[in-house]
């Protein structure tokens, strides 16, 4: 027989939420049991107690580096620092040594020589005069243009001299000789045409045009011209040739800045000043 319901018991007390666990893989369906006999209801029983919620389950693997986000806009330029003082000016340096001197440029062509005048008509006769007796006068010359006569008894001295052609630069000791300097330049040339530059009457002053006897100085008369420039004047060059060789390749130069005197290719082009003997 049935019997009587017990009492109700007691609810329990409510346990704390627990966290939720991983869903496990479903399990395989089982197999149909068989029919059981239909059996008694059984007496029910009393209501058990709440379980303890379950313990929290372990945390999840870390989820995967999200993309890095786009740079940013460039920020605006800042403003420009002050402009420092200016230092002290430093100490001039050294004047450096002077260069040495240029190749002078070729001489330029010379100009064509004029064509003979014609000549004048022949001047009356003069009335001969009365001859007295003197002493011996000697007359050197040709009495012609290029070989005027020269009176040798006349003497002399240092000076300008324009019937002589130029300036006297050196005399004998009587007077009656010397060496005379063209008063202006001939040119620029090689030393191997230096003595065409001479020959020509057209590189001449107008008193030097009077003579055909010019020529190169000498080494030693170069010097000579050298010491009395500044009284001869007209020289606008630095280097002057001479006649003197000191090779088949070299001859004589004189500076007249300074008046060094040295040897130098005869294929350079250096001023031309000539001079002649009286």
């Amino acid at each position: 027989t049935n019997g009587n319901d017990g009492a109700t018991g007691p609810q329990g007390l409510t346990g704390n939420d627990g966290a939720q666990g991983l869903t496990g893989p479903q399990g395989p369906a089982g197999a149909d049991g068989t029919n059981g006999t239909n059996g008694n209801d059984g007496a029910t029983g009393p209501q058990g107690l709440t379980g303890n919620d379950g313990a929290q389950g372990p945390a999840g693997p870390q989820g995967a580096t999200g993309l890095t986000g786009t740079t940013g806009p460039q920020g605006p330029a800042g403003n420009d620092g002050a402009i420092g003082a200016q230092g002290p000016q430093g100490v001039a340096g050294n004047d450096g040594e002077q260069g040495a001197q240029g190749i002078q440029g070729l001489p330029g062509t010379n100009g064509a020589v004029g064509a003979t005048g014609s000549q004048g008509p022949a001047g009356a006769d003069g009335q001969g005069g009365v001859t007295t007796a003197g002493a011996d006068i000697a007359i050197a010359g040709t009495g012609t243009v290029a070989d005027p006569y020269v009176i040798s008894s006349r003497t002399y001295t240092i000076g300008l001299w324009p019937e002589l052609g130029g300036y006297v630069f050196w005399v004998s000791a009587d007077g009656k000789h010397g060496l005379v300097a063209e008063t202006q330049d001939q040119g620029l040339s090689l030393w191997y045409i230096a003595q065409s530059l001479i020959s020509n009457p057209s590189n001449h002053s107008l008193d030097g045009q009077k003579f055909r006897d010019w020529r190169l100085p000498t080494q030693h008369e170069l010097n000579e011209i050298y010491l009395n420039k500044l009284a001869i004047g007209g020289f606008d060059n630095y280097y002057y040739w001479s006649s003197t060789e000191s090779s088949s390749a070299n001859a004589m130069c004189q500076y007249f800045y300074n008046g060094f005197q040295t040897n130098l290719t005869k294929v350079a082009n250096y001023a031309v000043r000539a001079v002649r003997a009286f």
